[in-house]
């Protein structure tokens, strides 16, 4: 939806350079709530780079290159978990925790400027609105199955059944409203 409206270029150079912003505010948070204040940031403008890039391909790819296209965009996500504790420990050991957001920095402005170099600008198109009452509900379903299932496992399980129980009946509210909009969230068709 954000790359609808806005463009799929500038929400993802957006989501970089947020995503830069927010590292930056980890490496110098002197306070924890500060840190985890920036790590939302950070992880909420992440969250736009993989279907922001997605979407740039698919727009722009012919069909029968799209699986060679996007295997660039799933490389990283492959290698991170490999080469990421090694690396990310010795950065710690030899400069300090806050390396590990530093060293973003310079590789998102510089991803950012030659995103913004090599991908050549596209007009907005135009969106359907968005569905909040679909997002809040979806997200609260989640919320509440996944913090039950949490808390049933670990600390509450009476509690965290009721708190599941309660995610399965937002679920189903959610279910009925992505059915019933007329521009949802999502389309419950792409599960068949």
């Amino acid at each position: 939806w954000f790359a609808e409206r806005f463009g799929a270029r500038q929400v993802l150079s957006a989501s970089i350079l947020g995503c830069t912003a927010a590292a930056l505010a980890c490496a110098y948070a002197g306070r924890c709530d500060l840190f985890i204040a920036a790590r939302l940031a950070q992880g909420a403008a992440a969250a736009l780079m993989a279907p922001g890039g997605r979407s740039l391909v698919l727009q722009h790819a012919p069909k029968s290159d799209l699986v060679r296209a996007i295997a660039p965009l799933t490389r990283p996500a492959l290698l991170a978990p490999v080469v990421g504790p090694p690396l990310g420990g010795g950065i710690t050991e030899t400069i300090g925790w806050e390396g590990n957001f530093l060293i973003n920095v310079p590789l998102g402005v510089s991803a950012a400027l030659l995103f913004l170099r090599l991908v050549p600008r596209e007009q907005p198109m135009a969106a359907a609105p968005f569905d909040r009452v679909g997002y809040c509900l979806t997200a609260l379903a989640m919320l509440l199955v996944l913090g039950g299932l949490e808390l049933a496992i670990s600390v509450a399980p009476f509690a965290g059944a009721i708190l599941a129980g309660a995610g399965a009946l937002v679920t189903v509210l959610a279910v009925r409203r992505l059915r019933r909009a007329t521009a949802p969230l999502f389309g419950l068709g792409l599960l068949r």
